[in-house]
């Protein structure tokens, strides 16, 4: 409120000076430093903005990753085995399907190490997710803040102006008042009769 006053009371040193008056202009240092809080404001709020993005396209790489990583969970995999362990314990097959089966389960006890891999990376790729959704919301919440601080500095320099602006009309009104009553005080030749007496 104080600076507001004082960049005020310099608008008003300023416009008597273009009135004619005998004060020097004043510089609006209060009012470069406003413009310029407001622009670094503006600055701020576009690298941000630019982070945030950054940070969105990066968790969309990572939840791609992810997508790839296990298509068959390590569960499904040992259940399968599980099945087919029993197939050749309980069932009378032949030796060739014996074998082939017991070729199957050795594959599926590859493929279940690889999965069980991926799991690890797959839970590595949960926690950069989950740090840069954390990340990602941190940012939101800064840019609606510095939004916010934006909106108010938006309506206190139009507020300002309004204000100047007011100050300047009720200011020519006071001076055209002033003009027409110093007019009316002038006394043309024009306007004077002359009596003569007798």
């Amino acid at each position: 409120m104080v600076d507001f006053l004082a960049e005020l009371s310099v608008e008003e040193k300023n416009a008597k000076v273009s009135s004619g008056g005998e004060e020097k202009p004043v510089k609006n240092d209060a009012g470069a430093e406003k413009k310029n809080v407001f622009n670094e404001l503006t600055s701020s709020i576009r690298e941000k903005r630019k982070l945030l993005l950054e940070k969105i396209e990066e968790i969309k790489r990572l939840r791609d990753r992810l997508s790839n990583l296990n298509r068959i969970s390590v569960r499904a995999l040992t259940n399968k085995r599980k099945r087919l362990e029993f197939k050749v314990s309980t069932e009378a097959i032949t030796l060739d399907k014996e074998r082939a089966l017991m070729k199957h389960i050795k594959e599926l006890d590859n493929e279940i190490k690889r999965a069980q891999e991926r799991e690890g990376e797959r839970a590595e790729l949960f926690k950069q997710i989950k740090s840069l959704d954390a990340e990602i919301e941190q940012l939101k919440n800064e840019l609606d803040e510095m939004k916010l601080n934006l909106i108010k500095l938006r309506a206190e320099r139009k507020k300002k102006r309004a204000e100047v602006r007011k100050r300047k009309e009720m200011k020519e009104r006071r001076e055209k008042r002033h003009q027409v009553k110093s007019e009316e005080l002038v006394v043309n030749l024009e306007d004077i009769a002359i009596v003569k007496k007798e």
